[in-house]
């Protein structure tokens, strides 16, 4: 999920899509595209159907989605 839209490659405008977030928030969703994000590593990755989300803060990427994509990530449990 993405909240700008000047950085998709693609973009299809959606009419009336609404999906719920972890803590039941609804969020609108405007338009699903492809765009890219440099790792630290310096290699960047192509993401397809993300969605466009205007009012989010934040970008978000599931776990699983970075894992589809080949990506390793750091995880830091404190247990």
């Amino acid at each position: 999920m993405y909240p700008h839209s000047d950085r998709f490659l693609t973009y299809e405008p959606l009419d009336s899509s609404v999906i719920f977030m972890g803590n039941d928030a609804q969020c609108n969703v405007v338009g699903i595209g492809t765009t890219q994000i440099k790792t630290h590593e310096g290699i960047v990755r192509t993401f397809t159907k993300v969605l466009h989300i205007p009012y989010m803060t934040r970008n978000f990427i599931a776990l699983g989605t970075l894992e589809s994509n080949e990506c390793r990530y750091p995880l830091k449990m404190d247990l």
